[in-house]
């Protein structure tokens, strides 16, 4: 049986004149139910690519194809650093804690996503895994970087 899980509801934005990649922002919170009963939230206004998938690969793997939602949260967490998660209290409140992370702990928490949401595609998923694993970490770097320039500003 496949997992399913709402998908993010998303609006793509406006590509400026020479920009070749398509960026799309969350119109409304989104939660997604780990295996482990952990909601991970990605909050409203959230801007992702969908995975910054080379254009060499993207005939194999769509950026919104099988990866959509693990890349969803690995831009997430390759972003800030950290994802939130979500817990419900015995008296229905929500609280909502940040959980920072390591590089290798986002892209095993997009091995994990990809594989709970689509099982049969497991070659696929593990072959894209192995490839984030050896080219993400210029991506981690970059956004490391960015995030010091918009802190120093």
């Amino acid at each position: 049986m496949m997992f399913k899980a709402e998908m993010p509801h998303i609006v793509p934005l406006w590509m400026p004149d020479g920009q070749t990649d398509r960026f799309f922002e969350l119109l409304s919170d989104w939660r997604y139910l780990k295996w482990n009963d952990e909601t991970i939230l990605i909050e409203i206004g959230f801007v992702t690519n969908f995975a910054s998938i080379p254009r060499l690969f993207r005939n194999i793997y769509s950026p919104i194809g099988i990866l959509l939602l693990a890349s969803f949260v690995h831009d997430h967490i390759y972003q800030y650093e950290y994802y939130l998660q979500e817990i419900v209290e015995p008296d229905g409140s929500r609280v909502v804690k940040k959980i920072f992370c390591s590089r290798s702990l986002a892209d095993e928490i997009f091995e994990e996503i990809a594989l709970i949401s689509y099982p049969k595609n497991s070659k696929a998923i593990k072959f894209a895994s192995t490839l984030l694993s050896l080219g993400g970490g210029s991506t981690w770097n970059e956004c490391r970087d960015d995030q010091k320039r918009w802190m120093n500003q």
